[in-house]
């Protein structure tokens, strides 16, 4: 027994009580794993589609007449008043002869009739065999002449209208030279070779060409003043005057028709 101060503990003994400790175990369930599902990709195939490429070729259309063909000109018009002066005095001339066709105005014939009038005037009709252009390819008729107009010795425009009308008139009144009767294979003769061309009928594209210079009068010693000395050029296509064909292509007056031009 312990003293602590004036008051007395009496220390007792108890007994030990053991109080059992009940260990509770918690047992965590096993993770459960889920299987991982795999979804299987679905390729789409894709489909090209190539469109074929579709080349489409214009054919060349070449224009054949009928035997006995009439029709009024084509397209394209003239670009000038000169060319179409040039198409309406052929026109009217194929008009009288039997189963002729009009003609057209052809572009790239009127290029190559003009460069050629403008070489005749720089350098001359010895330019080429009797003034002709050696090239190949369209018919052609050349017509010349000469006027002394006062007002182009002043140096003014040179005057210019009725030009083709008396170029395609002189060259139809060599049809005096031709014998419907006795129809050659070929013909070497300038002036027959003019009519035929003016008439042949399928040479139905035409375009014309001038130009001119200053000139002195022809017969200088006796006339001293210059004058304008005047080139026209016509290209005919297809041409003619072709070998063996005179027959079929170059018709006599029409029925009826008077002649058109006098004959020189």
């Amino acid at each position: 027994m312990g003293v602590f101060g004036n008051r007395r503990i009496d220390s007792t003994t108890s007994p030990t009580t053991t109080i059992p400790i009940t260990t509770t175990q918690t047992t965590t369930p096993p993770t459960t794993t889920t299987p991982t599902t795999t979804t299987p990709t679905t390729t789409i195939p894709t489909t090209t589609t190539t469109t074929p490429t579709t080349t489409t070729t214009t054919p060349t259309t070449t224009t054949t007449f009928p035997a006995c063909f009439t029709s009024t000109a084509y397209p394209p018009v003239p670009t000038t008043t000169w060319n179409q002066s040039c198409i309406d005095h052929h026109n009217a001339i194929r008009a009288k002869h039997n189963c002729t066709p009009l003609v057209t105005f052809d572009v790239e014939a009127s290029k190559t009739a003009q460069h050629w009038a403008e070489q005749l005037a720089t350098y001359g009709p010895s330019i080429g065999p009797n003034g002709h252009s050696t090239r190949l390819g369209p018919g052609e008729n050349l017509y010349s002449t000469w006027t002394g107009n006062i007002d182009e010795h002043e140096g003014h425009v040179p005057i210019t209208f009725n030009l083709c009308q008396k170029a395609v008139m002189q060259w139809h009144s060599h049809i005096c030279k031709y014998d419907f009767n006795n129809i050659l294979e070929s013909y070497d003769n300038d002036a027959v070779r003019h009519f035929t061309q003016v008439v042949w009928k399928d040479s139905w594209r035409v375009g014309c060409g001038l130009a001119h210079v200053k000139e002195d009068h022809p017969d200088r010693a006796t006339v001293p003043y210059y004058g304008i000395r005047y080139y026209v050029v016509c290209h005919y296509s297809p041409p003619g005057n072709v070998a063996g064909q005179y027959m079929d292509q170059v018709e006599g007056y029409a029925d009826g028709e008077e002649p058109f031009t006098m004959c020189m």
